[in-house]
């Protein structure tokens, strides 16, 4: 049998796996609220200890990315810190490629960032410079969706779809 410590441990790493398969919140929550018996101490409510932990992160972690398609529709999609922006367009079911998931290997999910917010996400690596130079239809604003991290500072982020890329 595992020692205490030893099962506690598996437990918090078999729910942080959970965590990151899990692209919706409300199902974590639920994740947690059902599941969190096991390791609440005598007193505190089910779900009590993990969820107050979870819960502010939540809320102070989330907010709007502007997407444009390319027939020119605009759509306001809920963003969660830590995601790229090409994940939440893709998990919103957006045309967006993103043949390489997120590697930086393709240049599927370019995008054009807003000129008031160019300057504002994080600067290019030469890897994502190198893949854009290679677009014909690259512009001074091109980014790769991959290489953009959302965070509570890029709330309200506008990008646009490149046409070639969807």
């Amino acid at each position: 049998m595992a020692a205490p410590g030893a099962l506690f441990s598996t437990f918090w790493t078999w729910r942080v796996f959970i965590f990151f398969l899990s692209a919706n919140i409300a199902e974590l929550e639920n994740i947690i609220l059902f599941s969190s018996y096991a390791i609440d101490p005598p007193g505190v409510p089910v779900g009590g200890a993990v969820a107050a932990c979870i819960k502010p992160w939540a809320a102070s972690g989330m907010g709007i990315i502007k997407v444009s398609d390319p027939s020119g529709a605009t759509h306001e999609l809920e963003a969660v810190e830590g995601w790229r922006v090409m994940e939440v367009i893709r998990e919103h079911g957006l045309p967006i490629e993103a043949l390489c998931g997120g590697a930086c290997a393709c240049a599927t999910c370019h995008v054009r960032v807003a000129p008031d917010w160019a300057d504002r996400v994080s600067p290019m690596r030469e890897d994502e410079e190198g893949l854009l130079d290679s677009l014909p239809d690259a512009a001074p604003t091109s980014r790769l969706a991959c290489q953009i991290i959302w965070d509570t500072d890029l709330d309200g982020l506008e990008v646009a779809l490149v046409g070639g890329a969807a």
